[in-house]
């Protein structure tokens, strides 16, 4: 069974409270000390941190900045197609579609170099 995230609020200076995030479970894969105003502020991030990792896990919050951003930027792009489901409004679902139309226009340029080899073949003969 995984180890359970030790996260506890400790206080500092100023009545503040710090909250000390391994990267195991930080968001972005790196360490990360957050300072709050109140105890309860810190508690209720110390919850929405567990609560997503008794979700998903650890491992699910390694997106880097960059795959982030180009996530929600290729989302944004599909939002301008008039797409009639909302399951063809997923990246998944976009790059099946690119994967199929690429595979089928090679599939058509090897088709078209074929017969442009038999009209060749054809006119000599």
């Amino acid at each position: 069974m995984p180890k359970k995230a030790e996260l506890k609020p400790v206080k500092v200076e100023n009545g503040k409270r710090l909250v000390d995030i391994s990267a195991k479970y930080s968001s972005t894969g790196k360490r990360r000390r957050l300072i709050f105003t109140s105890v309860a502020k810190a508690q209720a991030e110390v919850g929405r941190i567990k609560s997503h990792l008794s979700k998903y896990g650890s491992l699910s919050n390694r997106f880097a900045d960059e795959e982030y951003t180009d996530a929600r930027a290729a989302l944004s792009m599909l939002k301008n197609f008039n797409l009639k489901e909302d399951r063809d409004r997923t990246l998944k679902a976009a790059v099946k579609h690119f994967a199929r139309s690429r595979d089928c226009r090679n599939g058509i340029r090897g088709l078209l170099g074929v017969l442009k080899g038999e009209k060749r073949g054809q006119g000599r003969g």
